[in-house]
């Protein structure tokens, strides 16, 4: 297939734009490009995961299989919202200002799948942000070594600029003597600076007589980064499109034709460079793929990864692959996360964050997102996680307490241990002065509230539930607590109700209008209730182990009282249908009625302003959202998102 001249133009924005449509587009469920069996093991994620270094933070992966099963369950989705039309015609009509026809010019182009990564990021696992290091290789000598003028002399970048604001070839710059510069400024004052680690504990890559590949520079054979730079102004990013055994041609010609192609600036690792300083981008083209970076040094950094293979690479990482086992086979797109590295990062960016979580952000994270004849169904599953996420299994029963029309459900279990459990964890790994804030809290808490611990860990030390009642414009919200002793619970919500306004009055400002405790009738069951101006009110009750604690009556009597055969949430249809598949031990439960939702939001003049009713009209085909998540060795996290007419 050969390109008419009408359809070369800007050819140098095409590939890349249609690379981050891909996959912009495709995380939403609309439009571009479609999935076929895209899988947790196969070709597409291997070949393309094997051009991803393997300390990459991010990578982000959607089939382009557009005939495949996955599309056309994803066509039939969007086709229920009234804006998926529109918007499919507004990227055709993009494409054609540009003389691109996505069915002829660009689908037959397209391999099995596409990929964004950021590569690195600031203060991650490559490096400590907002330094510039030398470092020193084997032999004891700068591996980045500068001349007088400040030109490093291996050819590395510091800021990509040279003394005089311009490059040369890209890879040569002035050194960063002021400290200040690695946060963003350049030392000539022409741009922003940026400080990369060129290859991460890797050898350089150098000519076998030392000479760098470009051969504008040299350096030490051998020399590794010990220590090395990291980006301090923006993420390295990387994308990689498989391309069709083919069309190796015309992805050329499309990239390159005249007269605004880009220029091809040599060979490197088997692959052939090209670069436009225009758009701040760098290709290569290889083995059947294009390599699209935010900069020169991360596409080589990709294509020395890709030639090392093994360890080097994404595709070869052990916790990489294990992640990717335990999501479902064929899957619309999917991700991994280094949640060491972003671990990092965070903690350099954000002091407190260190303070408060020191090191338990660790292991990965990987998510898939799955069309099904009902809507989308999202799995997420962490490896090699820190302890927070290993909480008690519970089998749900409050959900034949709550009404079946609820508007949310959300259940958890045992909250004292789990809060207990993050307070220790934080006090430990957390700074002297979060220590002493955390002991401060725990030990005042009981006095404040005005009962003590065997109080709190009876009336929270089992199965609970928040439930959003159906009422108008209002809904009620409501906690149900499963305790182990009604009795117990009963005088503990008693000595709360003499300390709550006192707590009230303290913190709910001047103007709190507090009432006086009264006696309320729960269906069958007498509860207090105390009414706290427009902060609304406060509505307790306790039936056999069942303590139920509301904003309402109504609400706390719905959740409380018995409930006949066929009127729970556990007894719905949409309830059941969304939550097919769930195991019968959980670590929490969630579930949201979009269509009462929607009904409240419009009750409450949402969809009354500019734009309302096609706001509306889009949220109509969302019936309902459903979560669970799973503890364990591996602990998950499964969404579905239910859609219909």
């Amino acid at each position: 297939m050969r390109l008419s001249t009408a359809r070369r133009r800007t050819r140098r924005q095409i590939i890349p734009a249609v690379v981050l449509a891909v996959v912009g587009v495709a995380s939403g469920a609309v439009l571009v490009s479609g999935c076929g069996d895209t899988a947790s093991a196969g070709s597409a994620p291997e070949s393309i995961a094997g051009y991803i270094p393997a300390e990459s933070a991010v990578y982000f992966q959607v089939s382009t299989d557009t005939d495949g099963a996955q599309w056309t369950q994803i066509k039939q989705l969007g086709a229920l919202f009234p804006g998926y039309a529109a918007m499919s015609a507004d990227f055709e009509a993009a494409l054609a200002r540009e003389g691109v026809d996505w069915d002829t010019d660009l689908k037959p182009l397209l391999g099995e799948a596409v990929a964004l990564a950021i590569t690195d990021v600031p203060g991650g696992a490559s490096g400590a942000a907002g330094t510039e290091t030398a470092t020193t290789g084997a032999a004891g000598t700068s591996a980045m070594p500068t001349s007088p003028d400040g030109m490093s002399t291996d050819g590395m970048t510091t800021d990509g600029m040279t003394t005089d604001g311009m490059t040369t070839d890209g890879m040569t710059t002035t050194t960063l003597p002021d400290p200040t510069t690695t946060y963003g400024t350049s030392t000539d004052g022409t741009g922003i600076g940026m400080a990369m680690e060129p290859y991460p504990g890797r050898t350089n890559p150098t000519g076998v007589d030392g000479t760098s590949t470009d051969g504008t520079s040299t350096t030490t054979p051998g020399a590794t980064s010990k220590s090395p730079l990291t980006i301090g102004t923006k993420h390295a990013m990387l994308a990689v499109l498989q391309i069709a055994p083919d069309a190796m041609a015309d992805v050329t010609a499309l990239i390159t034709d005249d007269p605004s192609g880009l220029t091809k600036t040599g060979e490197y690792q088997g692959a052939t460079m090209y670069s436009d300083a225009a758009v701040d981008m760098s290709v290569a083209v290889a083995e059947e793929s294009l390599i699209i970076g935010s900069s020169e040094e991360v596409v080589r950094r990709s294509l020395d990864a890709h030639a090392s293979g093994g360890e080097a690479v994404l595709s070869g990482v052990v916790r990489f692959n294990d992640a990717l086992a335990l999501l479902p086979k064929d899957v619309f797109a999917m991700a991994y996360v280094n949640l060491d590295v972003l671990g990092l990062s965070a903690t350099d960016a954000i002091p407190q964050v260190g303070s408060l979580v020191g090191d338990q952000v660790t292991g990965a994270a990987a998510m898939s997102v799955t069309a099904e004849p009902g809507g989308l169904r999202m799995k997420a599953v962490v490896v090699d996680g820190p302890p927070i996420f290993d909480q008690t299994s519970f089998a749900p029963t409050l959900t034949r307490q709550a009404p079946a029309d609820c508007v949310v459900y959300i259940g958890f279990n045992r909250l004292a241990d789990t809060v207990s459990a993050a307070l220790a964890a934080a006090s430990e790994s957390g700074t002297p002065d979060t220590k002493k804030q955390i002991d401060a809290l725990t030990t005042q808490l009981p006095s404040l509230l005005g009962v003590n611990g065997d109080d709190l860990r009876n009336l929270t030390g089992g199965e609970h539930a928040v439930v959003v009642t159906r009422e108008s414009p209002t809904p009620g919200v409501s906690l149900a607590l499963r305790t182990a002793d009604g009795a117990h619970a009963t005088k503990s919500l008693t000595a709360l109700s003499k300390s709550l306004p006192a707590v009230f009055a303290q913190f709910g400002g001047s103007d709190t209008v507090i009432g006086d405790w009264t006696t309320v009738d729960l269906k069958g069951t007498t509860g207090r209730q105390l009414s706290l101006g427009t902060w609304g009110g406060i509505v307790w009750g306790v039936r056999g182990n069942l303590a139920v604690v509301g904003s309402r009556a109504s609400g706390v009597a719905s959740v409380l009282a018995p409930r006949a055969v066929g009127t729970s949430l556990a007894a719905a249809p949409a309830f059941g249908d969304a939550t097919r598949g769930m195991p019968s031990q959980v670590s929490g439960l969630a579930w949201v009625n979009m269509r009462e939702v929607s009904r409240l939001l419009a009750a409450n003049g949402a969809f009354d302003g500019k734009g309302g009713a096609r706001m509306r009209a889009n949220l109509a085909p969302i019936t309902s959202v459903a979560a669970w998540t799973t503890s364990g060795t591996n602990p998950t996290l499964e969404v579905f998102v239910g859609m219909a007419p």
